[in-house]
């Protein structure tokens, strides 16, 4: 449920018309497209393409040109600036990590989404966070490095 007294993004509009986001994983990216169109045709219009598949870079730039225009389509698994950056390059419309980094959240042109607890960041209006998130060993070096409070 959203509170309609609030515009929401065109991200968060796709999201939430959705009502989920499809994760697009695989260890090649190849046949992204064909299960995007299927995706598309039943109603899902939040796409995230992870970065840990072959051609993933590739593949969500086919898809920001193939799908319509009220699909967004992401870019997960983005670890560093460079990631974030290629990835906004290819066109995606917004970013999910794994961990939290204030600097790479700062950095971002687009929605950044992250399984952290966001609320230590002074760009948490920036970000999301994603319920049933879990803690690895790279979330707690960062949560260190940002002072976090336990």
């Amino acid at each position: 449920m959203t509170d309609e007294s609030v515009p929401l993004d065109a991200v968060s509009t796709a999201v939430v018309r959705s009502g989920i986001v499809a994760i697009l994983r695989a260890p090649t990216a190849d046949g992204f497209a064909a299960v995007a169109d299927v995706l598309v045709e039943s109603g899902v219009t939040a796409l995230e393409v992870t970065l840990t598949s072959r051609g993933a870079l590739d593949a969500l730039a086919g898809l920001c040109r193939q799908l319509p225009s009220s699909v967004a389509v992401g870019a997960g698994t983005v670890l560093t600036a460079d990631d974030a950056k290629a990835a906004v390059d290819a066109g995606a419309a917004f970013l999910v990590s794994p961990a939290l980094d204030a600097e790479l959240v700062a950095a971002s042109p687009v929605p950044f989404y992250s399984q952290a607890f966001a609320s230590f960041v002074n760009t948490a209006s920036q970000v999301a966070t994603i319920p049933g998130g879990f803690t690895t060993p790279s979330q707690y070096k960062i949560e260190y490095k940002y002072e976090y409070p336990y």
